[in-house]
């Protein structure tokens, strides 16, 4: 019985993530809007960015918008509990754009990935104490 609430459990988990990643790195702030729930806080950037905090379900995202347009995301569970692969893979596939994702590093501090096209990269580190997947536009050149 253990076991079945515990399958059931985790399937319940992926599938909110999956719902929650309609919504990923490129996309205007209507779309991430709508995918990432409860806007939480709005913060307007000296830069001419805009910073939004978005609670749903289990997750908090952070996203950071140029010109209305998702160059960076944040993702953590609200209880700061550490995600697992499949939610990390889910993420990741939720803004691939096609490209796959390719293991950078693994530290002590964290893993890093790129992606093949060299348009995005991650990270999952521990920010604040809270463990947070990092998905953000490939630096300028």
């Amino acid at each position: 019985m253990h076991f079945m609430k515990r399958f059931l459990l985790e399937i319940l988990t992926l599938a909110i993530t999956v719902a929650s990643t309609d919504a990923h790195l490129g996309d205007n702030e209507a779309k991430i809007s709508a995918s990432y729930g409860k806007l939480i806080q709005k913060l307007p950037r000296l830069d001419a960015t805009v910073t939004n905090l978005y609670e749903k379900g289990d997750y908090t995202y952070m996203v950071v918008f140029r010109g209305g347009i998702s160059v960076f995301e944040m993702y953590a569970r609200v209880n700061q509990a550490d995600l697992s692969s499949k939610e990390i893979a889910t993420f990741l596939q939720a803004n691939a754009a096609g490209a796959a994702w390719i293991a950078v590093d693994n530290k002590a501090a964290g893993r890093e990935w790129k992606r093949s096209d060299h348009k995005a990269k991650a990270a999952y580190f521990r920010l604040g104490g809270r463990p947070t997947l990092t998905v953000m536009e490939a630096t300028r050149k």
